[in-house]
This record gives structure tokens, sequence and C-alpha cells, in this order.
């Protein structure tokens, strides 16, 4: 489900927007790229709100836990397996942002479950 957060922006749960993280989940990680990352106009990733703190929760056992996200173009990387126990699969809250210079929308430009054999992303 994905749902209005009136001072962050969106809840992102498996309704909408499934996040699978098949069978070998123990192996893998959780890569965000945050905010409007755009290599032929860098500005606009200051100018765009970009988040700050999100929840993960699994979806089976109800269990979350919170992480800071750096204000950084580059990729986020989380070992949340931890928490995500039941392979039910996840939902993200955003629970801050860093505020955009201009504009009050939040951008996130990737949200995606890789192998940790990935460690260039």
């Amino acid at each position: 489900m994905v749902k209005l957060q009136p001072e962050y922006g969106w809840h992102v749960s498996p309704e909408y927007a499934p996040i699978s993280y098949g069978s070998d989940y123990k192996n893998s990680l959780l890569y965000i790229s945050n905010g409007y990352v755009s290599y032929s106009n860098p500005g606009l990733y200051l100018m765009n709100s970009r988040i700050k703190k999100i929840r993960l929760r699994d979806v089976g056992t109800g269990e979350y836990k919170d992480y800071i996200i750096a204000d950084s173009p580059h990729f986020s990387k989380i070992d949340a397996y931890d928490v995500l126990t039941s392979r039910a699969g996840m939902e993200i809250e955003i629970l801050e942002v860093y505020e955009g210079t201009i504009f009050e929308d939040t951008c996130i430009n990737f949200i995606g479950v890789l192998p940790t054999a990935n460690p260039d992303y």
C-alpha cells in the first residue's frame, strides 16, 4: 500500500510496490539511490528533498528497524535481514527527510535488493 505521509512523503508497502528478495535473501543487501540523481544537472539533487530516516518492517512478523540514509547521491547499502526474517515482504516507511532547497517532493531514484556479490553498486 502507498499512503501519503503529510510531513515527509510516502509509505511504501508490498500491495503496490512489492520488494522481493528471493531464496538467498541472507546474502543480499537493500540498495537505495537517494534523491533526484541527474549526471547532466547535479544541482537537482539538493533542490529536492531526500530520505533521511526510514523504517523497514517485516510484513510477516511486524518487526522493524530504523535506518539513517546518508545524504549522498551514491548508493546506500542496508543489511536488514536480521529484521526481515519471514520472507513475506517488507514495508518501507519514510520517517524523516533532508529538506530540498527549492522543492518539497521527496525523491528516491532506486530501491532494489541485490546479492552481496555485487560490491561495485
